[in-house]
C-alpha cells in the first residue's frame, strides 16, 4: 500500500485549537496567529501570504465553515 505524501496544512489559530493544539501527523502544520503556538512540530506564521511562502508541499487550508468544518484544497 502506498503511503500518502505529506501536505502543508494550513489553519488559523481558532481552527488549530478546535483540532486538540497538536500538529497533524505525517504533515507540516502551519497556525495563522498573532503568538507563537509553542507546540513542537508546529510553524506560526503572521498571515496567510507568509504561510503560502514556508509551505513545503502541497497546501492544504482547512478553514471553519457557519455550520461545521471543511477543507478546501488550493
Amino acid at each position: 500500500m502506498k503511503k500518502a505524501s505529506p501536505r502543508s496544512i494550513i489553519m488559523d489559530y481558532d481552527q488549530f485549537v478546535s483540532q486538540g493544539s497538536q500538529p497533524i501527523e505525517g504533515n507540516e502544520t502551519i497556525v495563522i496567529a498573532d503568538e507563537p503556538t509553542g507546540v513542537p512540530g508546529v510553524l506560526t506564521v503572521m498571515d496567510m501570504p507568509s504561510a503560502l511562502a514556508l509551505a513545503r508541499y502541497e497546501i492544504e487550508v482547512r478553514e471553519k465553515a457557519p455550520a461545521d468544518s471543511q477543507t478546501t484544497t488550493e
